[in-house]
């Protein structure tokens, strides 16, 4: 079953509270278990704020989200 059909994209984005792009990263690397690929040319709408205040807010999203869903 797609995993973003539905409206699914939409309420996994509201429940890990992040923008599209990371929502995006979060369902490839998190639900389907692929790597992404790291490309230093692209860059987030997020880098506004202070990068290590957005890494933490990341990983503590990333964490909550992974632990209610039961993945790692």
């Amino acid at each position: 079953m797609p995993i973003v059909s539905g409206g699914k994209f939409i309420s996994i984005g509201e429940k890990i509270r992040l923008p599209d792009d990371v929502t995006v990263g979060y369902i490839v690397e998190h639900l389907l278990g692929k790597k992404l690929t790291v490309i230093e040319q692209f860059h987030s709408h997020l880098e506004p704020i202070e990068i290590s205040q957005t890494r933490f807010i990341i990983r503590s999203k990333y964490l909550l989200a992974t632990q209610d869903t039961g993945k790692k």
